[in-house]
């Protein structure tokens, strides 16, 4: 029989290959995705080790260490899948997914990787740091007010912040003279504005 086959079927769909893959505890659906340079694969199921429902992408799948793209499905046995977050126990059995709602529901998602490798980007080299420059008087007053209050909110929102500061008896001590010290400026600020 001649290796040249028709197939009719968009060609999203003809770049997949599904799988139902077994293991000792777990069943999942593998789809594997490769044209025009694009390429990842899929993993959906139940997996009583992973805790429950699994949906995965991954454009680099390994089995175990070895890209899942060069080690053909019949290799898998045997072996763990290394896809997403996840790595299988081992596979005892692969099969050729047949059912044609899987497929479809496999076949449908939509691929976003790149048509090409991306070009290779040539380092930025860092740009100086910026010089800050105070703005003039009395602008700068008026900045660093501000500046303050957002940072006495800062303190202000932390929970915890006394209970923590009682733990550390010095720096409860500094930490009040620091506080006495802004409101004493707050209030001598206050008096000037009348």
């Amino acid at each position: 029989m001649s290796e040249e086959v028709t197939r009719f079927g968009k060609l999203e769909e003809l770049a997949w290959q599904v799988y139902r893959v077994r293991t000792g505890s777990s069943s999942y659906t593998v789809g594997v995705y490769e044209y025009e340079g694009r390429r990842f694969a899929v993993m959906r199921g139940q997996s009583k080790n992973l805790g429950g429902h699994v949906d995965l992408r991954d454009s680099d799948p390994k089995v175990e260490g070895r890209s899942l793209f060069e080690v053909p499905p019949s290799e898998w046995v045997g072996k763990s899948l290394e896809i997403g977050t996840a790595t299988t126990s081992r596979v005892v059995e692969v099969q050729q997914e047949r059912d044609s709602d899987i497929l479809t529901n496999i076949t449908r998602i939509q691929v976003l990787a790149p048509s090409a490798p991306a070009p290779t980007v040539k380092k930025a080299q860092a740009a100086p740091e910026p010089q800050y420059e105070e703005p003039p008087y009395p602008e700068n007053c008026v900045q660093d007010v501000r500046f303050a209050a957002y940072l006495l909110r800062k303190v202000y929102n932390q929970q915890r912040l006394i209970e923590d500061l009682e733990q550390r008896p010095e720096q409860f001590d500094r930490f009040k003279v620091a506080l006495a010290d802004a409101a004493l400026m707050m209030k001598a600020i206050g008096q000037k504005l009348g």
